[in-house]
């Protein structure tokens, strides 16, 4: 009796392992059914902010965001591309989010916001199915006052990429979902 109840719960584990390991290999995270296009191509990205070099982190992990989270390939012509990808980076501002307790003149936190707009044009259709739609991401930096030596300005350059990399994938997502 003990020797079936045991064959039977190995049976069950191994029929269940069985069915896990091979539903993961089946799992797509984009569908590319019903997508209306197949290339896009990336114009050069305009920067039209106060932070410098941004538009070139912003052009990198863009394309990366395209490749990482889509089934679109990306076109070198823009001409023989399904459609176009115009991005202007916007405005760059650094906003106060706390003072310091003993020294009003003096920050502890800044949060960075950076806005784009985006179109997206439809060659076949020769029609934009997006037209300077505008999305905004922020991101807060924090300092510690203690041991703060005017490091301001090295926090905020690495905060920079994870700020563009959020506005990268904010702006994929809305290119590639709700088809």
């Amino acid at each position: 009796m003990i020797h079936l109840y045991i064959t039977f719960n190995m049976r069950l584990i191994s029929l269940i392992s069985i069915l896990v390991l091979t539903s993961c290999s089946h799992y797509n995270l984009v569908t590319t059914e019903n997508f209306p296009f197949e290339t896009i191509y990336v114009h050069i990205i305009n920067n039209d902010t106060y932070a410098p070099n941004i538009h070139v982190i912003f052009q990198n992990q863009i394309r990366e965001s395209i490749v990482e989270r889509s089934p679109i390939r990306i076109s070198k012509d823009s001409i023989n591309s399904d459609v176009q990808l115009q991005i202007n980076l916007s405005d760059y501002k650094r906003g106060v989010s706390s003072r310091s307790s003993s020294d009003p003149g003096r920050f502890n936190a800044l949060n960075l916001s950076l806005d784009a707009s985006f179109s997206l044009y439809d060659n076949r259709k020769d029609a934009y199915i997006v037209k300077n739609a505008t999305l905004t991401e922020s991101a807060p930096i924090y300092f510690d006052q203690e041991s703060q030596q005017d490091n301001t300005r090295e926090v905020e350059y690495q905060k920079l990429p994870i700020l563009t990399r959020k506005l990268a994938d904010s702006i994929v997502n809305q290119i590639t979902s709700n088809w």
